[in-house]
């Protein structure tokens, strides 16, 4: 074969190969941007029923934002057929979001989601936590202990970790998720009129100290609730003797995500709240007279058609 006839195939084969991978690479890019778009939409529109962490799971599919466990799932994906895809089906025809107040999604929205599914259903990348030894119980009680040297009465100081989760895979995002629900439950839980601050005591923000004092039903509640615990340590060496002493408890710690499932629900959560089992004691330990306010016209009422809890009209009424 001739020398330039050499040269010329071999140039065209040069060009063909970077072609083939520059458009794998653009595919690839593609796939990602479909990822995240799919991300956003079923994050903003299907998450919060589907996939949210503690809450109740409708119709028993909570992993809607897995994308690796939602690929394999042919209840509601078929990579072959995307458009018989029940996931889909069920956007595309309004079904879901469920509830006549809710936003549907449009047609450019809808659109995604199928060329999404027709991609392969790729994943999107979320980042991991960067935790070295941070999951070890070692890690939790040596930070315990040097928050401690900085208390002088800890009787009343509890712990919650989340440093569990990296392990399990979940993301900072998903962290982040956790940390806010944990903020959100523990101002739930108090009376109090001001913010309560939940502390981070490690530079990785996955120990937090929870002061008691601040709840109304605390020290008796946190141990009847430690105990149900199924995630609690028994341990009898000498570190942890020593720290159930400084702190007056046999559960010094807790894990953030069981705290958030068990104490954001009954018994637990009318407990820490000392909720009666009336509405007559109820009004009486708030320092209030339903029906008297009304026949005076002492209370405020707002209405909302689309509370984003509710299937149904919901109204709040105040006190005054």
């Amino acid at each position: 074969m001739h020398r330039p006839l050499i040269k010329i195939i071999g140039s065209f084969l040069i060009i063909f190969t970077n072609s083939v991978l520059l458009s794998r690479v653009v595919a690839e890019e593609n796939k990602s941007a479909l990822a995240r778009k799919a991300d956003l939409i079923m994050r903003q529109n299907c998450y919060k029923c589907h996939g949210r962490p503690g809450e109740r799971i409708r119709g028993g599919f909570g992993h809607v934002l897995d994308f690796d466990r939602l690929r394999k799932d042919e209840n509601y994906l078929n990579l072959n057929d995307p458009s018989a895809s029940v996931l889909y089906n069920r956007i595309e025809s309004d079904e879901m979001p469920a509830g006549k107040n809710s936003r549907k999604l449009t047609p450019q929205e809808k659109q995604t989601i199928l060329d999404w599914i027709s991609a392969g259903a790729p994943s999107i990348e979320r980042p991991k936590v960067e935790f070295s030894n941070s999951s070890s119980i070692d890690y939790i009680f040596q930070e315990i202990e040097a928050d401690l040297e900085t208390i002088s009465d800890a009787s009343s100081i509890r712990y919650l970790v989340l440093n569990h989760m990296p392990d399990a895979g979940d993301s900072e995002e998903d962290l982040e998720i956790f940390r806010d629900a944990l903020k959100k439950l523990v101002n739930s839980l108090s009376y109090d009129p001001k913010i309560l601050s939940l502390v981070s005591i490690d530079k990785k923000r996955m120990i937090y100290r929870l002061d008691l004092t601040t709840l109304p039903q605390n020290l008796e509640t946190w141990e009847d609730l430690s105990r149900t615990n199924p995630y609690s340590i028994i341990a009898q060496d000498a570190r942890t003797r020593t720290l159930r002493k400084r702190l007056k408890t046999s559960f010094p710690f807790m894990r953030g995500d069981w705290f958030a499932f068990a104490a954001s629900r009954p018994p637990f959560y009318y407990r820490f709240l000392r909720i009666p089992d009336n509405a007559i004691e109820l009004e009486r330990s708030l320092g209030i007279e339903v029906n008297h306010n009304i026949l005076n016209r002492a209370v405020l009422r707002a209405g909302f058609s689309n509370s984003n809890v509710s299937l149904n009209n919901r109204m709040i009424e105040r006190n005054i």
